[in-house]
């Protein structure tokens, strides 16, 4: 009777265990076939929730941009939107938030209107690529004051848009800063600090920037 008692527990366990070692085959199976599928979606979904969180971070971003650009410029949202549908079109490296900071610079300059501000940023640009880092932090705003004060006193300057004005301006420092060995940024400044005293002398700005190349290659300061 033990002995029939024995085997059969015996073999309800051995039963038992066959069917744990089943289900754990196929657990087992479940997993490997799975498991790299289940890893995919969740590293999908990780990827998604970072490109959101990136995305809102990056409009948050812009909306500052805007805001500034609106600050200086006088502009509406409205405005600042369609002038940056504008400056997506440019053929340029440089990104939307630097072309937006030359258009709230515009502002800062007392330029207005969506075209003028454009303008400022088409010409603002082609100058910054062109003279790169030859030119001070503040050299495209020097520009911009420059030509509005040298219009007065340069016949040239008063025939052409705000946009032809600057890149004249820009190409005339710039052939000077590669024909002689004049600084580009000592132009800038030099043509700066004479700009009222040029205006009411009637010295147009090209005189004033070869003075101030014959002065920087003989290394007098810009202050002489």
């Amino acid at each position: 009777l033990v002995s029939k008692q024995l085997t059969r527990a015996k073999t309800e366990m051995n039963l038992a265990v066959g069917a744990s070692a089943g289900f754990f085959d196929r657990a087992s199976q479940f997993m490997n076939k799975y498991f790299l599928l289940i890893g995919s979606i969740f590293s999908g979904i990780t990827a998604l929730s970072m490109t959101f969180r990136k995305l809102a971070e990056d409009v948050a971003k812009m909306d500052d941009v805007y805001a500034n650009v609106m600050k200086t410029t006088g502009l509406t949202r409205e405005e600042v939107a369609e002038l940056n549908e504008e400056l997506k079109k440019m053929n340029t490296r440089t990104s939307r938030e630097e072309l937006n900071k030359l258009a709230s610079e515009a502002g800062k300059l007392g330029i207005t209107g969506s075209k003028n501000i454009l303008d400022f940023v088409e010409a603002g640009n082609q100058i910054r690529v062109a003279l790169g880092e030859d030119l001070g932090e503040d050299a495209i705003k020097s520009i911009g004051k420059m030509v509005g004060v040298f219009e007065k006193s340069t016949g040239f300057l008063r025939k052409l848009g705000l946009k032809d004005q600057m890149l004249a301006v820009g190409s005339a420092i710039n052939e000077l800063g590669m024909s002689s060995s004049a600084s580009e940024d000592y132009l800038v400044q030099f043509a700066g600090r004479l700009g009222g005293v040029s205006s009411q002398a009637g010295i147009s700005i090209d005189a004033i920037l070869g003075f101030g190349s014959a002065l920087d290659q003989n290394m007098q300061h810009v202050e002489m």
